[in-house]
């Protein structure tokens, strides 16, 4: 509900001053945003009015005045009394802790009480009144509560504000006559007894008359806040928290948002309604008396703070009731005689909020906002800065318990609501002002419960727990303008603990974008590495179980104590005699000897010791197994060892506290993490049998305990003796010299412990993507065995120069296929589409080491037999496999992973045109007949030619252009092969075809790559096809079209023969480079000389051919004759020179006689 209320010209003074103060307003006030949400009621309203008849005289005292028996009644009699405690800001606090932090001000609004922060701080311009109240800082919520001077100060019998007294003598009195000259003592006048039991009375009139019925019914919603009360407190909590006491709770508690401001306030203001007006509040004037600005601010504030919407006001003369009148509340500001500005309130509100929120900066420390009698300044002083030197111990300070308390309970709150992660730094903030405040003898409960939930926002519970250790979603903090000018003014406020503003600038009015306010502390999130944030957990810990076992101590030696005073036997009652078996009382004995038994034999097993001490121990355990985990990223095993061991000890000892129940989630993390150790382990030995290019390295660190660690060890033992983790048969030792397979199976082995345990855990969907990385460790750590297997196999055969026993290598082969299958079979579980292809891989990459194993097996003496089936076998499954991952991956331009596809690829392709070509070259003819192996070989080649594919955008495009000419090269030489042996005339011209469309593509691909020595070697043997094909042609014109066809194709070596040349000129800077150029020199020449002999050959014959004068040939005898004298000449030539000139002379003899064949056209 929403008040609106207006503007007036002027606002008048009060009379209790005599003085005129001019406040010059706006003629025009916009509306005032005020709503108030109720957060409980104590008595249902509104109440039934009864109006009262004229010439009721309220001097005689009602039948039910202060002892009715109605809820009503005691409303009324609770309000009459008006007595508060001096702490009621911290009990509302503590009441409502998730509203603590947030809003900004919680404070007593009293009616008919001196205890009315709110109304007097809204007053100060208006009134000569002191101020005195205590201001205390929570997040960015003010606590205002009453101070009074005289009761805690002045009299000299109170002791408890020893050094508060000091201080207020030594500087707000020095210099004054008496303390009492700037503190005007509370009214107890017998005027104001009298005025005030004569409201009560008529409040007592006015109330009608209810049933039984509904006093029950009112009764029962009174007693609504402390049952939600205890519902709250019941809440399942961390560690055990301390009771609240509901004790004189106001009637209505609610936040009060008067425009950008929210407070929380209780308040007693009693609201009555009935008939036509169903919310109204009734107040009593003496009409002789006029409304005064004071008095019209406590009725307007009032009815503005509980959405009353009029106010009844009664008139009576010697207390006798004259008349009623019925003032709405926004008409209140502009009564007579009373009128004042609702925007200067606004603007009073918001600029007192803003200096005490400028300056009252620290939390956990106690300030002191104070305006002596008719000042003109407020003054706030920072006590706990100022009283430093004069308070020996904080606890001296009433206030520093209380607000210790409440930044615990509010931190707590916080840390049990949702979205805390993104409140965790304000939470951290919290509980180290409140662990400052508190001491450890004396509150150790509390103390061990705020270093838990320190080392809890640090390391979160188990839910947060990531296999992979990765750190929460943090959002990276930077400071603003504003946070850096806060910091700078808390820093300057050590040196400055005092700080005023007038009076009379509280009035002023900013404009909106003028306005500064105080907003919530931006606190710097908890940010930072893994281990970082887990050492931060491990020293609050360490603090926590010091603080835990200190008083566990101190209970065990005041239970001695007692158990030690003397007893004086009575007379009437027999001596226990206690008799026990030997047996027993040895059990007994070795019970005590063991300090484990502790927590039973002192009786300790029930209180909060116990649950507070294995929390610890489990958040310890997640601390180490967090630190684990960042250590293993860095690969300092040394460290990751010795985290895991102390993780498993802090679990063993949490696990014997709780007499036996496990955490399956914590023990299978440990498990999991000590899995990925020993699989790192066998990684690096395994890296010693790979080549060298694999081997990596890494860093042994000396380990050294922290002063935390030996801490929290020291706290273990007294738990659980020396036990440690080990007790499990955890192998947690790094230095035994385990063999890799040995390693292999303890990983295994403890990843399967972890997945026994996750699955033993109500399903969850964290449950089930914990279970599935698991299943894929598990399929990695079968994978590193298989590999094992794999490199000893490679090993063996390169020590051995391929002669490895078969039994051994078969052996071998079989537990790395085994293992791989395996590990395939986890994959496949959980649909690991990126490591099956690479499984597959694996799979295809081990069957190829055994066909080139058997390949060399089947090498006797240099010589190479026959294609073995062996071979045969290995390589139809290494290819399969290849297949396969190809199929799984699917298309390459729907593929994800083009990189992946395309080296899968290449990998089938290589084993298929390995396997084709040793079926080519070592035919088992002794198995199987010529044609089908011919047949084979050329279903091989084409399959590997289909993969070839040649993909612009690939980065084995050159490869596969490489590898697709050399197949085609190998598919024209066995159809040219077929074509010279075979008998049968149509199987015969199907290979001369084939053979040629293969040579032409061949030479094609080879061109584009500049291959020249291969397109030298395809030229040879395409002039060797012609020369087969020149001795079956009878046929002048075809001879002569052959002849010129095989020197067409002699004139296409120009231009390799060119490349060469130019090569030839370069000096290559490398050793190996140079070696490598000049056998590729040597082979070019070689094939230049036959080349050369090819040629003599055709131009011997075209020039035969040529002198047959009735054949139609395409060539003259002249020019016959011309071709084959030059070639005769440079063929001399040739033979006479050394190989380092017969390129130069082949290539100079090919460009002289394509110039004469040309210039004869």
């Amino acid at each position: 509900m929403s008040n609106e209320a207006g503007g007036v010209k002027t606002a008048q003074s009060d009379s209790e001053d005599d003085r005129n103060k001019q406040m010059v307003l706006a003629k025009a006030t916009p509306q005032l945003k005020s709503t108030a949400v109720v957060k409980y009621i104590g008595t249902e309203l509104p109440i039934m009015f009864n109006r009262l008849q004229r010439n009721t005289d309220l001097n005689r005292p009602p039948t039910n005045w202060l002892h009715g028996n109605s809820t009503w009644d005691s409303h009324l009699r609770d309000f009459s009394l008006g007595k508060r405690d001096q702490f009621s800001s911290f009990k509302m606090a503590h009441t409502y802790p998730d509203l603590t932090g947030d809003i900004d001000v919680v404070a007593d609004s009293e009616v008919n009480t001196i205890i009315d922060n709110i109304k007097k701080l809204l007053k100060m311009p208006y009134s000569k009144s002191s101020i005195s109240m205590m201001v205390h800082r929570v997040g960015n919520t003010l606590l205002l509560d009453d101070f009074d001077v005289h009761q805690h100060l002045l009299r000299q019998q109170q002791d408890n504000w020893v050094w508060l007294r000091k201080f207020y003598y030594a500087t707000v009195v020095h210099g004054m006559q008496s303390g009492e000259k700037c503190i005007v003592k509370k009214n107890k006048s017998r005027d104001q007894l009298q005025n005030r039991n004569l409201f009560s009375k008529f409040l007592y009139y006015s109330l009608a008359n209810k049933g039984k019925e509904e006093e029950e019914q009112n009764f029962v919603q009174r007693s609504s806040r402390e049952k939600m009360t205890k519902a709250r407190l019941d809440l399942p909590d961390p560690l055990p928290r301390p009771e609240t006491n509901v004790d004189n709770a106001h009637q209505r508690e609610l936040v009060w948002t008067f425009e950008d401001i929210r407070m929380l306030i209780g308040t007693d203001l009693p609201i009555f309604g009935g008939g036509k007006r169903p919310c109204v509040s009734l107040r009593l004037r003496d009409m002789q008396k006029p409304i005064n600005v004071l008095t019209g601010l406590d009725y307007w504030l009032d009815n503005l703070m509980c959405n009353v919407p009029e106010l009844a006001m009664c008139y009576h003369l010697d207390g006798i009731v004259q008349s009623y009148e019925l003032i709405k509340t926004e008409d209140i500001p502009t009564m007579d005689q009373c009128n004042f500005s609702p925007q200067v309130v606004k603007d009073i509100a918001q600029n007192i909020l803003s200096f005490l929120k400028s300056n009252a900066t620290k939390e956990g420390h106690t300030y002191w906002l104070f305006k002596g009698h008719g000042d003109e300044v407020v003054k706030l002083y920072d006590l706990s800065t100022l009283c430093s030197d004069v308070v020996s111990e904080p606890q001296m300070n009433p206030f520093t318990i209380p607000v210790g308390i409440l930044l615990y309970r509010v931190a707590r709150n916080m840390r049990e609501s949702s979205g805390w992660k993104k409140r965790s730094a304000t939470i951290r903030t919290l509980l180290e002002n409140a662990l400052r405040l508190l001491q450890p003898q004396k509150h150790s409960q509390i103390v061990t419960s705020a270093h838990f939930l320190l080392s809890d926002v640090y390391v979160p519970n188990e839910e947060d727990i990531n296999f992979d250790g990765e750190d929460s979603d943090d959002e990276e903090y930077k400071p603003s303008k504003a946070d850096e000018e806060r910091k700078k003014k808390a820093e300057n406020s050590t040196s400055d603990s005092s700080s005023t503003i007038a009076v009379q600038s509280l009035c002023d009015s900013k404009e909106d974008g003028e306005r500064e306010r105080e907003e919530i502390s931006v606190h710097p999130p908890i940010t930072g590495e893994q281990s970082d944030r887990c050492c931060e957990a491990l020293k609050h810990i360490a603090k926590g179980l010091t603080c835990l076992d200190d008083n566990i101590q101190d209970v065990i030696d005041a239970k001695e104590a007692g158990e030690s005073k003397q007893t004086f036997c009575n007379p009437s009652v027999a001596i226990p005699l206690h008799y026990s078996s030997l047996n027993q009382a040895e059990m007994k004995q070795s019970e005590k000897s063991d300090q484990s038994s502790m927590w039973k034999n002192r009786g300790l097993t029930q209180t909060w010791h116990l649950l507070s001490k294995t929390l610890l121990l489990k958040k310890a355990a997640m601390a180490y197994q967090g630190l684990a985990n960042a250590r293993m990223k860095k690969n300092e095993i040394n460290y990751v060892a010795q985290y895991i061991l102390r993780g498993l000890t802090c679990y063993v000892a949490m696990v014997e506290l709780s007499d036996g129940k496990e955490d399956p989630f914590l023990l299978a993390s440990l498990e999991v993490l000590l899995g990925d150790l020993h699989c790192y382990l066998a990684q690096l030995k395994m890296q010693k049998i790979l080549p060298t290019s694999m081997v990596g390295s890494a860093k042994l660190d000396q380990f050294e305990a922290t002063e935390e660690d030996e801490l929290i060890a020291a706290s273990v033992k007294k738990a659980i003796g020396n036990r440690t983790g080990s007790e499990r048969h955890y192998p947690t030792a790094i230095d035994v010299d385990y063999d890799i397979p040995v390693r292999a199976d303890l990983s295994r082995s403890l990843y399967a412990a972890a997945e026994v345990q996750l699955k033993d855990l109500p399903p969850s969907q964290s449950i089930t993507e914990k279970l599935t990385e698991l299943t894929k460790r598990l399929g990695l750590v079968h994978n590193e065995k298989g590999r094992y297997y794999m490199a000893i196999l490679v090993k063996s055969d390169a020590q051995n120069n391929g002669r490895i026993d078969p039994k051994h290598a078969d052996s071998c082969a079989k537990k790395c296929e085994d293992s791989l299958q395996t590990a395939l079979g986890f994959w496949k579980k959980v649909n690991d589409k990126r490591n099956q292809p690479l499984i597959l891989c694996n799979l295809g990459r081990l069957h190829k080491i055994m066909a080139e194993f058997y390949k060399a097996h089947a090498t006797v003496d240099g010589v190479r037999g026959e294609f073995t089936p062996k071979e045969r076998l290995h390589f139809t499954k290494s290819a399969d496999f290849y297949q396969q991952a190809l199929t799984f991956l699917g298309d390459r331009k729907s593929c994800s992973e083009v990189e992946v596809w395309d080296n899968i690829a290449w990998d089938l392709s290589s084993t298929l045109f390995e396997m084709a070509s040793q079926m080519q070259e070592h035919a088992p003819l002794s198995t199987i007949s010529q044609e089908e192996v011919e047949k084979d070989v050329v279903m091989t080649f084409e399959r590997a030619l289909r993969i070839c594919e040649v993909h612009e955008n690939s980065a084995k495009a050159v490869l596969n252009a490489y590898r697709a000419a050399s197949i085609h090269h190998r598919l024209a030489s066995l159809n040219h092969n077929v074509f010279r042996n075979q008998t049968n005339e149509n199987a015969r011209k199907y290979a001369k075809k084939s053979a040629e469309e293969h040579y032409v593509k061949c030479t094609q691909l080879f061109a584009a790559q500049d291959a020249t020595v291969e397109l030298l070697r395809v030229t040879l043997e395409r002039l060797s096809l012609c020369e087969t094909v020149l001795k079956e042609q009878t046929s002048p014109v075809r001879r002569s079209q052959t002849l010129v066809q095989s020197l067409h194709l002699a004139f296409t070596c120009i231009r390799p023969l060119s490349l060469l040349l130019e090569e030839k000129a370069t000096d290559e800077p490398n050793e190996e480079e140079r070696v490598a150029q000049k056998a590729k020199m040597d082979e070019a020449t070689r094939m230049a000389f036959f080349l050369n002999g090819r040629m003599q050959t055709v131009l011997l014959e075209l020039n035969k051919t040529s002198q047959k004068r009735k054949s139609k040939i395409e060539i003259s005898s002249e020019t016959a004759k011309a071709l084959y004298i030059r070639a005769l000449r440079d063929s001399l030539a040739m033979q006479d020179t050394g190989n380092d000139n017969r390129l130069q002379l082949m290539h100079s003899m090919l460009q002289d006689l394509k110039r004469i064949f040309t210039d004869s056209k």
